[in-house]
């Protein structure tokens, strides 16, 4: 190939050479998939340490449902993150099942609303269809111009709730650069368990450098219930609480406050509650 043919080939895979519009729209999927670089990472550490699986099949998380058996256009990271992909050239909405159990809408935070039925999807160009399974707790971070940046902004997290109004997750988090930390021990392994009204954690691995450590950010808690909340509070290792601020739409069941301003490194415990009128 000529060196003039790799020069079009290259432009023709640079989305500001489709312009604006098309540039925008790769930066917004972009982002999404940094957000979710921790909720990666920590399945990338379940497959090392435990042999799971990064990506994997529906029928892998709904076994006896036989439906999920001949879906091979629909996938999932890990247990909890389901995505649906356009892969008709033009089209703009795609069909998709919908598994039995609560899903939440990645973009908006709520709930689907339908289980164990296809589904049509609205698939603009600027929209990927993602959706959060019920009972787990994904990890997420702001995103940057590179991972390096990103990595040192503050740990948020999606507690999507299921019918039982629990979830659990994890995170795994080490320097980023070094080779063999989990043999070495030098990483943070931090579990997380909420209920309807109360979301804390757990250190079961704490050999992270202190320049490393990550603070919590802001956390969403989906599913939370259309009975409005009052109050939300926050207590460290067993500290007295602190009132957090919070915002909550009892319409789209979506709670959601900033953890930032209290400094609080992952090392450490934490337990945080609401209540309702």
């Amino acid at each position: 190939m000529k060196a003039h043919d790799l020069v079009v080939l290259a432009k023709r895979q640079d989305p500001v050479a489709w312009g604006e519009a098309f540039a925008s729209m790769s930066r917004d999927v972009l982002i999404v998939r940094y957000t979710l670089l921790p909720y990666l990472y920590t399945l990338m550490y379940e497959a090392h340490a435990h042999g799971n699986t990064v990506v994997r099949p529906m029928l892998h998380e709904f076994v006896t449902d036989e439906t999920t058996w001949s879906i091979d256009k629909q996938f999932l990271w890990g247990p909890a993150l389901l995505i649906t992909p356009v892969l008709d050239p033009g089209a703009t909405m795609v069909r998709g099942y919908v598994p039995n159990a609560r899903w939440y809408d990645y973009h908006t935070g709520e709930a689907v609303g339908v289980r164990g039925q296809f589904l049509n999807m609205e698939a603009p160009m600027d929209k990927i269809n993602l959706h959060v399974r019920g009972g787990h707790i994904l990890p997420w971070q702001k995103a940057e111009n590179n991972t390096r940046n990103s990595r040192v902004n503050p740990l948020g997290l999606i507690v999507a709730l299921n019918d039982d109004g629990s979830a659990h997750g994890s995170l795994f988090w080490d320097d980023g650069e070094g080779i063999d930390t989990v043999k070495t021990g030098q990483f943070l392994l931090t579990s997380f368990t909420a209920s309807e009204s109360a979301l804390s954690s757990r250190v079961d691995a704490n050999g992270l450098a202190p320049a490393d450590r990550l603070t919590l950010g802001v956390v969403k808690v989906w599913g939370s219930g259309t009975v409005p909340i009052t109050q939300v509070t926050m207590s460290v290792d067993g500290n007295p609480n602190v009132d957090l601020v919070f915002k909550h739409d009892p319409a789209t069941e979506v709670l959601e406050f900033d953890v930032t301003s209290q400094h609080h490194t992952l090392d450490k415990t934490f337990s945080i509650s609401w209540k309702t009128t």
